[in-house]
């Protein structure tokens, strides 16, 4: 019987499969992946595949489009609670605890920068908040204080209150 080919010795995981140069798939694909020849194959075949692909994925999704949408609204609660519980599920200003009034402040003022930059969505929002490590720039405000803020300059009217009730101005 002749000889099969010659398989060189396991470099990895010999629990598993052997798949190629004496690796396993899961870490042939992680070192050979990640080469520019590698990336310039897979980029020809989509291009290759495109219109196929695309009109498989818009079929998937036109099936399963109850399921997504069920799936993104639940993300959407879950990062939303994630952010609520860690700067406090209440309104900075006022005290407000009403959930469903609350919303995220950017302190610096600059949240239309950060929505072109992240997407302009609240869950694009709060997912660049969670994956930033929750910084410093942002605070709970309800709507009402979040909206004054934005119609006065910059300063809520409970704050402008609090100054005329103390006499100074």
């Amino acid at each position: 019987m002749p000889p099969g080919p010659k398989q060189q010795p396991r470099l990895c995981h010999p629990e598993r499969p052997y798949y190629a140069n004496g690796l396993c798939k899961s870490c042939y694909q992680y070192k050979y992946a990640r080469t520019p020849k590698f990336r310039a194959g897979q980029r020809r075949t989509y291009l290759k595949h495109r219109t196929e692909r695309i009109a498989h994925c818009q079929a998937w999704y036109r099936k399963n489009k109850p399921k997504v949408i069920v799936g993104i609204r639940e993300l959407y609660h879950r990062y939303r609670q994630q952010v609520l519980e860690h700067y406090g599920s209440y309104c900075a200003c006022c005290g407000e605890e009403e959930v469903l009034f609350l919303n995220i402040d950017h302190v610096k003022g600059d949240g239309k920068q950060h929505r072109a930059k992240h997407g302009n969505n609240q869950l694009n929002v709060f997912r660049s908040i969670i994956k930033a490590g929750f910084p410093a720039d942002y605070r709970i405000l309800c709507f009402n204080c979040n909206l004054g803020r934005q119609l006065n300059g910059g300063r809520c009217p409970h704050e402008r209150q609090a100054i005329n009730s103390n006499g100074d101005k």
